[in-house]
């Protein structure tokens, strides 16, 4: 049943398709926040693609402009309770997103703001200026968090509230979980994600150059669209290293595409090394694939180290080698591994799951602001 308090959603959506729009689009479109609260909603779209992030371009400032405009008349008429904010939380993207907050707070809301990514305390200390726009941004403000770890990163703000919740996401079949068949003769890896060198590409070619140097028998799809690293480069980089009939690039895939690159592998690899959550490591475990991973932003509370699969610290890049020769010469290991981490899924990280924690942290915010 809904209630009489109206919430102003501003959010960011795609495109780019990334980890924080996704999520986005889940709250936008939430039947259950939906059917809660009068919702007033604001979608956001700076970027084209992922190559934009980050860059100035005077149509994004047009963008920024008429959001503005929609952002002061949804003040003025709407009357929002409450505001539910993703901002940008570094760079110039944060500037940007500050003078959002700040007009709020001019007019004496209260925002509960999502931060999808990290950064912010190394941010803080690099210059004094960064200090005080943060503060002004953050304090005694709601803040989500997406970790207990990444509690750290906000709590010398003096944020009203820290919440956690845990990113859920729903089955990509959109109906049942698929018991997945393996059919390769050769142990199969998947990385999926945007060639970005900070997902790690790179690391995971020489991984794989190693694999192949000590004879093990594997192969790695690469499935994702182009990032800071081209498919030309990519491609260069797996005939320099002599892995093109180990290493194979398929591009971005979607829906019933990607599933079936899930679905024909034995393991997912994702050795990133700067990563707020790692939604991907939902779907894979969904598929019943053990990981390999980093130790970055909320993946130790994902992945459980030598149950669900494999974790290590990024600076410590061989390693991914090794766990990925344990799990090449341990199938059976690597299937137990992976049936722990669907029932992770199941658990903790399901659509549903994500939904009831935001309306919770809605109704709670409201409470204590009546």
């Amino acid at each position: 049943m809904r209630d009489n308090n109206k919430l102003l959603f501003l959010l960011k959506m795609p495109p780019p398709l990334t980890g924080a729009t996704f999520m986005n689009g889940i709250v936008y479109n939430s039947k259950l926040l939906n059917n809660s609260f009068a919702i007033h909603k604001i979608g956001i779209s700076y970027s084209k693609s992922v190559k934009e992030l980050g860059s100035f371009q005077i149509r994004k400032a047009g963008i920024f402009l008429l959001t503005f405009y929609k952002f002061l008349k949804s003040l003025i008429f709407k009357r929002p309770d409450i505001i539910y904010f993703q901002p940008s939380i570094t760079g110039l993207t944060y500037y940007r997103d500050l003078l959002l907050i700040l007009t709020g707070k001019l007019f004496g809301k209260k925002f509960i703001l999502h931060l999808h990514g990290k950064g912010i305390s190394e941010s803080f200390k690099k210059r004094k200026l960064n200090a005080i726009l943060y503060k002004l941004g953050f304090n005694n403000q709601y803040l989500i968090v997406l970790s207990e770890k990444q509690k750290s990163d906000v709590v010398f703000l003096n944020p009203k509230k820290i919440m956690v919740v845990n990113n859920g996401i729903g089955l990509l079949n959109g109906s049942k979980l698929i018991e997945t068949k393996r059919v390769s003769r050769v142990f199969k890896f998947l990385f999926l994600s945007n060639l970005l060198e900070s997902k790690g590409v790179f690391d995971l070619l020489k991984s794989a150059l190693q694999l192949k140097e000590t004879g093990h028998s594997f192969s790695i799809d690469i499935v994702g669209n182009e990032g800071d690293i081209s498919k030309i480069e990519l491609l260069n980089k797996i005939k320099n290293y002599e892995l093109t009939d180990y290493v194979f690039y398929h591009g971005p895939k979607y829906n019933e595409d990607k599933i079936q690159y899930f679905k024909n592998a034995d393991a997912f690899v994702f050795p990133t090394q700067n990563e707020a959550f790692g939604l991907v490591l939902l779907e894979a475990m969904q598929f019943s694939l053990p990981v390999v991973a980093t130790d970055e932003g909320a993946i130790p509370e994902i992945v459980e180290i030598g149950k669900s699969g494999y974790i290590y610290k990024k600076e410590n890049k061989a390693d991914l080698q090794k766990y990925m020769s344990e799990l090449i010469n341990n199938p059976t290991l690597a299937k137990e591994f992976g049936e722990r981490g669907k029932l992770i899924y199941l658990e903790k990280f399901t659509i549903e799951k994500f939904e009831k924690n935001m309306l919770h942290v809605f109704n709670t915010t409201l409470k204590e602001l009546a």
